[in-house]
């Protein structure tokens, strides 16, 4: 796992291991929320997003998605079989899992820092697959500058 951290090429922060019991669908939409992960960054330095790695096999279960939080009609969905990888930005996109299962599902999470600077590496490191298909340009997440710029499910895979 601290492999997978590495292997992207950009600076990373808090990686830890999380564990979620089933839910129903209106508990996962009563949870969506955002994260605080830039409050104490120092000017000048990146923008934080997180990159999931789902470690249990949940072929069921998804990440809800939304970019404004009672709007429905802004919210994708992104599938958590085994291995599934994705980055949001946490702090612009609501999100919360769904996870209908019978046992608890595990997945890696690791916050990492983003930037212009960062892109040119990263955008050849990291190669979007479109298997949930949710927006062809997602791999503009990683640019800070842009970030505010993206449609409603703005999500990237990692390959």
């Amino acid at each position: 796992m601290v492999e997978w951290a590495k292997k992207v090429g950009a600076n990373y922060g808090r990686v830890r291991i999380i564990k979620l019991n089933p839910n129903t669908e209106a508990e996962a939409i009563h949870n969506l929320h955002l994260d605080d992960n830039n409050r104490l960054n120092p000017d000048g330095e990146g923008w934080v997003v997180r990159a999931w790695l789902n470690l249990t096999d949940d072929p069921d279960s998804f990440m809800v998605v939304r970019e404004v939080k009672d709007d429905p009609s802004t919210e994708s969905h992104i599938p958590l079989p085994r291995g599934a990888q994705f980055v949001v930005d946490t702090e612009r996109m609501f999100h919360a899992v769904y996870h209908p299962g019978t046992k608890p599902r595990y997945a890696l999470i690791t916050s990492f820092e983003s930037g212009p600077e960062k892109a040119d590496r990263q955008r050849n490191r990291l190669r979007p697959r479109c298997t949930s298909c949710l927006n062809s340009s997602s791999s503009k997440l990683w640019l800070k500058d842009i970030h505010h710029n993206f449609p409603a499910g703005s999500v990237s895979e990692l390959r």
